[in-house]
């Protein structure tokens, strides 16, 4: 079942239903960087290691929590936009070959399959766990003031 994020038609809200197994994965992903940077808050010292609980922990903790409604609430944004085709679309396939003076020129990339950016990814994921509840607040006093 995937993910019901819509617009209602009559009050212009979000109403941000996922199926149980989305929220699952969400918080599967998130937790690696949650880990992560809860033990890089903590304090090395020379042959000692001190586990600390603060208010940079709890913002992580918050961030964790919030992470799955704000990549929910960001990609059914991103989807509600309107798209415009991309000029690079028309390119030539690599199968098409294009002679000029009897040399065969190929276009540098293959735009028939589409390719998987992970980086950009996994830094647009971490962008949205750090800044998760101000996304959310930002969201909310958009929603309340328009």
């Amino acid at each position: 079942m995937k993910a019901l994020a819509h617009l209602s038609p009559k009050s212009g809200s979000i109403f941000l239903a996922a199926s149980p197994h989305r929220y699952l994965i969400l918080y599967l992903q998130a937790l690696p960087v949650w880990l992560l940077l809860i033990l890089l808050n903590c304090q090395f010292t020379l042959n000692k290691f001190s586990f600390t609980w603060n208010l940079t922990s709890w913002y992580l903790t918050l961030c964790y929590a919030t992470f799955p409604l704000v990549a929910i609430l960001l990609s059914h944004l991103r989807a509600s936009w309107p798209r415009h085709p991309h000029p690079m679309a028309q390119a030539p396939t690599p199968r098409a070959s294009i002679y000029a003076a009897g040399l065969p020129l190929m276009p540098l990339r293959d735009y028939t399959v589409q390719h998987e950016h992970w980086l950009p990814k996994l830094l647009s994921n971490f962008g949205k766990f750090l800044f998760a509840p101000l996304i959310l607040l930002a969201y909310g006093l958009w929603h309340v003031f328009s």
